[in-house]
């Protein structure tokens, strides 16, 4: 059973896009290190400090990877929702190792670290061929 996990960070690498084969078409994947840090406010200096946090891996899938790769970058400020899997593996020791993955399921873009914004152009709207052919019915929302 898998975990909803939601967490704010910032991106610590570039994010790596590829094509994974799955069932015979290649689906889009981009995975990314974030790191989540804790803060609380200094009495004394009344600056925020880091007391913690942690690393966490995220991946992507489909058309939401390929979104993704046309708009995140190193450092950038993020909010990611999805389930929440535990990775453990052995290292070349002959250690155990373990690490988490996010699956994504939607991320959000935290407006502290963006400056500015460019939106795509307005799509134009559908006129109906016929104005005596279209209802209220026919509009598809």
């Amino acid at each position: 059973m898998n975990n909803r996990f939601e967490v704010d960070g910032n991106i610590g690498d570039a994010p790596e896009f590829k094509k994974v084969p799955v069932k015979n078409e290649d689906r889009s994947v981009i995975k990314f290190r974030m790191f989540h840090g804790r803060y609380r406010r200094n009495e004394i200096t009344k600056e925020y400090e880091q007391i913690g946090g942690f690393w966490i891996t995220v991946q992507l899938w489909g058309g939401m990877a390929d979104e993704a790769l046309r708009v995140l970058r190193k450092g950038m400020s993020v909010h990611v929702v999805g389930d929440l899997i535990e990775n453990v593996w052995e290292n070349e020791k002959k250690e155990k190792v373990f690490d988490w993955l996010l699956n994504a399921e939607s991320f959000y873009l935290k407006s502290s670290r963006i400056e500015s914004i460019t939106m795509k152009p307005k799509r134009e709207k559908l006129e109906p061929e016929s104005s005596s052919d279209s209802s209220a019915a026919d509009i598809p929302f």
